[in-house]
């Protein structure tokens, strides 16, 4: 088998594309709140690596409320701490699977306001929680390769949600790690896991009455290298770096 640094070498002769991975090229899940949850992963099909750049990351959460069907004002209140940030849109309602506006948001109160029509309709708010959640961006061999898995980026989203993203945009650093911490062969998943005590929702799949809105202001964007073509000896080089971690 090849050395670790070959393989380095070889990936680094291999043409490669700079993409980034966005929220519509995984597989997405809703969160389990307490639990640790893959809530998206990506499914490999040219080995990539990940480059040492800004990601951005925003995660929202998802309630279902329903109008009073009298055409007045009312308050909603939220079960989560909610979040302005400058990352993303703060608030995304739907009425009836249709975008609305709310009337007032209430940061501080945790809630808001919205004038619904003469009947009677299914709202859906997303919003940025406040509170702390552990997310993981974790490479992951497939079981027929016997399953092993790493982390590349950890974070709270306190500090993902609080900092202004487009000024100080948190990073995936390799620098204390091993030569091919960021290469994730063919067949191999990028998975993104949450755990804490808000459960976090791409959709409303989740909700009882669920009609097909989307979390428009959820985000995720992560650089890679793509390569053009596959690298028979990569997956195994990346476990046994994995397993057995070699400095240089």
């Amino acid at each position: 088998m090849p050395t670790t640094k070959e393989v380095r070498k070889a990936l680094e002769d291999m043409p490669a594309k700079e993409q980034r991975l966005k929220r519509q090229n995984f597989d997405l899940s809703t969160g389990v709140a307490g639990a640790r949850t893959k809530i998206a992963s990506y499914h490999v099909e040219t080995p990539l690596a990940f480059r040492e750049e800004s990601v951005r990351l925003v995660f929202t959460t998802v309630e279902q409320f329903q109008t009073p069907g009298d055409g007045s004002q009312t308050t909603y209140d939220l079960a989560h701490d909610a979040l302005p940030t400058n990352n993303t849109t703060d608030f995304v309602l739907y009425e009836g699977g249709s975008r609305a506006e709310a009337d007032t948001v209430d940061y501080a109160g945790n809630s808001f306001t919205y004038t619904g029509p003469g009947s009677q309709e299914y709202l859906h708010a997303y919003y940025v929680p406040r509170d702390p959640v552990e997310v993981e961006i974790v490479k992951t061999a497939p079981k027929s390769q016997g399953r092993v898995e790493e982390t590349v980026f950890d974070a709270t989203t306190s500090m993902l949600h609080e900092r202004n993203q487009h000024k100080e945009p948190p990073e995936i650093d390799f620098t204390a790690g091993n030569p091919l911490d960021p290469m994730v062969p063919r067949k191999w998943t990028i998975d993104i896991y949450a755990e804490g005590s808000v459960p976090f929702a791409w959709d409303d799949s989740g909700e009882a009455n669920g009609q097909n809105t989307v979390a428009t202001n959820a985000v995720v964007s992560i650089p890679i290298n793509r390569a053009t073509q596959d690298l028979p000896d990569l997956s195994q080089a990346v476990k046994t770096d994995i397993i057995a971690p070699k400095q240089g």
